[in-house]
C-alpha cells in the first residue's frame, strides 16, 4: 500500500515538501542577512543572478535530454512566456509602492488575497472545478495565512502624516489588490502553459523561456530603480556569502515553483507557502528566542485544518447534477471552449489509490 502511495503521490508531495524547506530557508536567510547582520546589499541584483542561476541550470538540464527540442525552436518560441515575466515585474514595482503606502503587517495581510485570486483564475482558466467545501478550505487558508503573517510582522505602523495617511492608504490598497489579481492571474497563466494540451517543450524549456524574460526585465529594474546606487557602490556592495545562499535559495524556490505547477498545482502551491510560514516561525520561535503568540497558534490551527477539509472534501464529478454545487459550473460552460488542462490533482492528492 506504500508503495502504491509512493508510486501515485511521490513526485507531488516531494516537490511540495521541497517548496516548504526552500521557502523557509530563503526566509529564515534573509531575516539574518537583513536584520541580524544588518547586509546592505541592492536586492535587485540578488535577483538578477538568481534568475542567471536559475536559467544556467535549466539550460543545463534541457542540453542534456536527449528527447529535447532544438534551442533556436524554444528561443523562437518564447514569446508566450514574456507575459508572466512582465507580470512578475509589475508586481514587483506595485509591491513596493504598497510598502511606502502601508505598513508591514497590512501588506502582508492583503497579500494573502492571492490564495483566492488563484482559486477563482483556476476555474476560470482551467476549468477546474472546486466542491463548497474547498472553497470553504481556501477561505479558512487564508485567514490562517494572515494571522500568521500579521502575528510575523507585528504591530507597526505606516509613516505617513495623519494628513496623507488616507491617501497613502488607498493608494497601497489599490496596489495590492493588482498585486492579488496579477499574481493569480500570472500563477495560472503559466500552469496552463506548462499544462496545455499538445505541449511540445519540456519544463526545462520553459524555464529557459521564463528565464530570458526574467532576467531582461531584472535588467531592467535594475536601471530604472537602483542604476545610480550600483554605479555609486558597486554591484557586489554588501555581498557575503549569506547573501550567496540567499541567491541559491532562490534560484532553487523558482525551479521548485515550475516543478510544484508541473507535478501538482498553483493551489496546492499555496497551501505548500503557508505551510512554509508556519515552519519559519516555529524555527524562529524555537531558536531565535521568539515567542509564540496566540493569533499565531490560531492561524497555524486554521492552515492546518484548511488541509484536511479541502482533501477530505468530494470532487466535484464530472456531471451537471454535480457541477450544480460549485463554482466551477459557470466557468464549465462559459469558458467551455478552453482545454481541460488540469486533472484535479489537488483535490485527490491524500486520497488511497485504486486497488490498495
Amino acid at each position: 500500500m506504500i508503495g502504491n502511495y509512493l508510486q501515485t503521490f511521490g513526485p507531488k508531495l516531494l516537490v511540495l515538501s521541497c517548496l516548504v524547506i526552500q521557502n523557509s530557508m530563503h526566509t529564515l536567510l534573509t531575516g539574518i542577512s537583513r536584520k541580524t547582520l544588518k547586509e546592505d546589499y541592492i536586492s535587485s541584483t540578488v535577483i538578477l543572478w538568481s534568475e542567471l542561476l536559475k536559467l544556467s541550470f535549466s539550460l543545463y538540464m534541457f542540453l542534456h535530454d536527449k528527447t529535447r527540442k532544438p534551442l533556436s525552436l524554444v528561443i523562437y518560441s518564447s514569446l508566450p512566456l514574456s507575459i508572466p515575466a512582465f507580470i512578475y515585474f509589475i508586481n514587483n514595482n506595485l509591491a513596493f509602492i504598497a510598502l511606502q503606502s502601508l505598513s508591514p503587517s497590512v501588506y502582508a495581510t492583503m497579500a494573502q488575497m492571492k490564495l483566492l485570486t488563484t482559486a477563482i483564475f483556476a476555474v476560470i482558466m482551467l476549468g477546474k472545478r472546486l466542491s463548497n467545501g474547498q472553497w470553504r478550505a481556501l477561505a479558512l487558508l487564508t485567514i490562517g495565512s494572515i494571522l500568521v503573517q500579521r502575528d510575523n510582522c507585528g504591530s507597526e505602523v505606516s509613516s505617513s502624516s495623519p494628513n496623507s495617511a488616507s491617501y497613502f492608504y488607498s493608494h497601497g490598497s489599490i496596489a495590492m489588490i493588482l498585486y492579488a489579481v496579477l499574481s493569480g492571474f500570472a500563477g495560472i497563466y503559466f500552469e496552463k502553459v506548462l499544462k496545455s494540451n499538445g505541449n511540445e517543450f519540456n519544463i526545462w524549456a520553459r524555464n529557459i523561456q521564463l528565464g530570458m524574460y526574467s532576467i531582461f526585465f531584472s535588467i531592467l529594474s535594475i536601471i530604472l530603480n537602483d542604476w545610480h546606487t550600483v554605479m555609486e557602490q558597486g554591484y557586489f556592495h554588501g555581498y557575503s556569502p549569506i547573501t550567496w545562499l540567499i541567491v541559491l535559495t532562490s534560484a532553487t524556490g523558482g525551479i521548485l515553483v515550475a516543478l510544484v505547477v508541473k507535478y501538482a498545482d498553483n493551489i496546492l502551491k499555496g497551501f505548500a507557502t503557508a505551510f512554509a510560514i508556519i515552519l519559519t516561525s516555529t524555527i524562529s520561535y524555537t531558536f531565535l528566542g521568539s515567542t509564540a503568540s496566540i493569533t499565531f497558534v490560531a492561524g497555524a490551527v486554521n492552515v492546518i485544518v484548511s488541509v484536511f477539509i479541502y482533501n477530505s472534501s468530494k470532487p466535484v464529478a464530472d456531471n451537471d447534477d454535480d457541477d450544480k454545487n460549485s463554482v466551477g459550473v459557470t466557468s464549465k460552460h462559459i469558458f467551455k471552449s478552453l482545454p481541460q488542462t488540469v486533472d484535479n490533482s489537488s483535490s485527490n492528492l491524500f486520497r488511497r489509490p485504486a486497488g490498495t
